[in-house]
């Protein structure tokens, strides 16, 4: 994350107005790359504001990454299946492994964090099954929240994203119904 002072190289303060943040990166042979965006600079005090959106968990849809190695990677090992108990959910099934679901949540200019509650239950009412939410344990029926999960940059693609997980293991079977992503973000008061 970029963060700016308002000040120049000399340290003067810049007035509010629009201004253009300059990236430039260069790798060890000397090519570069150069991105370009646009920005405005308020003198309006900024206040937190929040966007939830919830959608059904089939809607968020991970996708699972084959392990391939060198480099870093998220790797699927059972990813989640249809849920028969709630449509359009997700059913986390370990069996005798971990079934985990990763989901990335891409992020609107100025949004620097965001939180994941997931809804749902065992997938047999009833059942003592749980699961993880991002380190959250879920267990039982109802509405799970996470902590709060930064949103970041990717250095491959420049754009913001935050992920979250969900995850069952020792033959615990979990479905969820919906997510609901709150994201965090300042504009002017009005």
């Amino acid at each position: 994350m970029l963060r700016w002072d308002g000040r120049d190289a000399a340290g003067a303060v810049q007035p509010a107005g629009s201004y253009v943040l300059r990236a430039v990166a260069s790798d060890v042979a000397g090519n570069q790359a150069v991105a370009s965006n646009p920005l405005t600079v308020s003198d309006q005090p900024l206040v937190e504001h929040t966007k939830t959106t919830t959608l059904p968990a089939v809607q968020w849809g991970p996708v699972a990454t084959p392990c391939s190695y060198p480099g870093p990677q998220i790797c699927i090992y059972q990813p989640p299946v249809a849920s028969d108990r709630f449509p359009g959910g997700l059913s986390f099934r370990s069996g005798s492994g971990p079934a985990d679901g990763i989901f990335t949540v891409q992020a609107e200019t100025g949004h620097e964090q965001f939180r994941v509650t997931a809804t749902g239950g065992p997938t047999t009412p009833g059942d003592a099954d749980t699961a993880s939410l991002n380190g959250t344990q879920m267990q039982g029926e109802g509405s799970f929240t996470s902590d709060w999960i930064p949103i970041t940059l990717t250095s491959s693609r420049l754009m913001a994203e935050g992920t979250w997980s969900t995850s069952t293991s020792g033959g615990n079977d979990y479905d969820v119904a919906s997510y609901t992503v709150e994201q965090t973000y300042f504009a002017p008061a009005s």
